[in-house]
């Protein structure tokens, strides 16, 4: 038979069990990436420089930035392996992937968009939404808010900030064409949309020729082929000085 003592001590442990929050309950840790994707260059960019890009434990890496290794900073390099910059070769360590390394450090002069881009089109989450509105105009605020809640599965606390990582990153990628209050996602798998899109915007900034422009056409993946390729070397080669 319990005496009183520890009945009253079963009473205890079975209301301090009700007050503890329901884990199940918590809002769990988001899938997408939590950073925008320029914001989630800063952790391969100091591995490569201070690191000459060799794997190393996180903690180290948080020390190349000059920031502690807890909270927010787990947070990026979650974002980072999200968006394919960063890898985990082993337990407790961190590698930039070839993936940053075409972003951070290009050979061609569309590397760092291309890198950009792949990285936001495989995102988490990112890339259902891209790949649902693609080629069209996003809709109002409150019907996109709803359609990432109850399609996307984003958690009702945390749409606002997926907002802001998805638009800043599609932007920083140059997947964005905003016009007349309007914003619409631009669709990587039409060559007519990357070259009037990309082409017009670097040729505004002053940093592309003609001979780019053709080239950016090309090469890219969606239409890109052995048969494309030679032609787009010899229209390179034999036009390079008319062009530049």
């Amino acid at each position: 038979m319990p005496t009183k003592k520890s009945k009253k001590k079963i009473k205890q442990g079975m209301e301090k069990t009700a007050n503890q929050p329901d884990e199940k309950t918590t809002t769990p840790s988001a899938k997408y990436p939590r950073n925008a994707v320029d914001k989630a260059l800063r952790i391969p960019k100091a591995i490569l420089e201070q690191n000459a890009g060799k794997p190393c434990p996180v903690k180290e890496s948080a020390a190349f930035s000059g920031v502690g290794a807890a909270g927010p900073y787990q947070v990026e390099v979650s974002s980072g392996i999200k968006y394919g910059f960063l890898e985990r070769p082993n337990p407790g360590q961190i590698a930039v992937t070839e993936r940053a390394k075409r972003v951070l450090q290009p050979q061609d002069p569309q590397d760092r968009l291309e890198g950009l881009r792949d990285a936001v089109i495989n995102a988490p989450v990112i890339s259902d939404v891209y790949g649902h509105y693609r080629g069209e105009n996003l809709s109002d605020a409150q019907f996109f808010h709803n359609a990432l809640s109850d399609t996307f599965g984003v958690p009702e606390d945390k749409v606002l900030e997926f907002q802001d990582v998805f638009l800043e990153s599609l932007r920083a990628a140059d997947l964005l064409a905003e016009a007349d209050g309007k914003i619409r996602i631009v669709d990587v798998s039409k060559g007519s949309d990357i070259t009037v899109t990309s082409t017009a915007t670097l040729k505004k900034a002053g940093k592309i020729s003609q001979s780019w422009s053709w080239r950016f056409v090309f090469r890219n993946d969606a239409i890109c082929t052995p048969t494309w390729r030679l032609l787009l070397e010899d229209l390179y080669s034999s036009n390079r000085k008319g062009w530049a």
